[in-house]
């Protein structure tokens, strides 16, 4: 039977923050869901806390892989995905009862809108004494593509890069071939999603924010695939991705000047990178 939706969870030593994690996505408000745990690598005992949340409850599937980084991890997830509805949460993070529902609730049918909703930013010393910043809270936006490019800029919605706090539409996704690209260590979700709002015609931004994002100093719970600097093939990789996101994007939603910039800059700034790398 199809789940409602798909939660896609890319785990990477993550033992002292998962169990709160997986708890929280058990006690969701919507129960026909599918959780995806791809273990990526991981060498403390994230694996089996993942094996017992497995174990205790069908919703949850462990798939291991060999560490690619986060990238990697969600593009597997993806492949083993059974819904028509894609969202994500990071294995150190968690999110609250009715995560789930604040997507559905304002869209279910339409694969061509995408539902946002906002965060809270918790502090590397703990969620309750050190908030970095308060998070983004979105009043509730129905906006066409192509239109409210102020309130684009305003809200630095291109800048919004994570892809937790998202829904994304399975038969686009699989359509398009839209995959995470694993050539990069870092900032694939960012390209990622700028791919995918080449694809469809509407966002609706809400003020609900039902999700917890924790910002340490250190991300030790983050795999980078072995990789830590950039590389001329890291400069190339996004050069490429932002070529062909350039070609789409600014004129699809309209953007304006400073919009197009932001966007092209990506792809020219990356790209004399890698030619100067050398």
């Amino acid at each position: 039977m199809m789940a409602r939706i798909s939660i896609i969870i890319p785990v990477y030593n993550a033992e002292k923050r998962l169990s709160k994690c997986l708890d929280s996505v058990i006690a969701q408000s919507i129960t026909d869901f599918e959780c995806i745990l791809v273990n990526d690598g991981s060498t403390d005992n994230s694996l089996n806390i993942c094996k017992q949340y497995e174990e205790r409850d069908h919703r949850f599937k462990v798939v291991s892989i060999k560490n690619g980084g986060p990238g990697s991890a969600r593009n597997e997830g993806i492949r083993q995905v059974n819904s028509k509805w894609i969202t994500f949460i990071d294995a150190d993070d968690y999110v609250d009862t009715s995560y789930l529902e604040n997507f559905l609730k304002y869209n279910e049918e339409d694969d061509e809108v995408q539902v946002i909703q906002g965060y809270h930013c918790m502090g590397y010393q703990g969620e309750n004494d050190d908030t970095i910043y308060p998070g983004t809270t979105y009043s509730y936006l129905s906006m066409e593509i192509g239109e409210n490019r102020d309130y684009i800029e305003k809200n630095n919605i291109l800048q919004d890069w994570g892809v937790w706090c998202k829904v994304f539409s399975t038969k686009i996704i699989k359509q398009h071939k839209l995959f995470f690209d694993e050539r990069l260590f870092c900032g694939q979700d960012g390209i990622f999603w700028h791919h995918y709002l080449c694809f469809i015609r509407k966002l609706i931004f809400i003020q609900e924010r039902g999700y917890y994002y924790f910002c340490p100093r250190k991300y030790d719970s983050v795999s980078r695939g072995g990789k830590h600097r950039n590389t001329f093939e890291d400069w190339y990789a996004r050069a490429d991705d932002y070529k062909e996101i350039s070609a789409v994007l600014p004129a699809k939603m309209r953007l304006s000047l400073k919009g197009k910039n932001f966007i092209y800059s990506h792809y020219f700034d990356n790209y004399f990178r890698a030619l100067l790398k050398p």
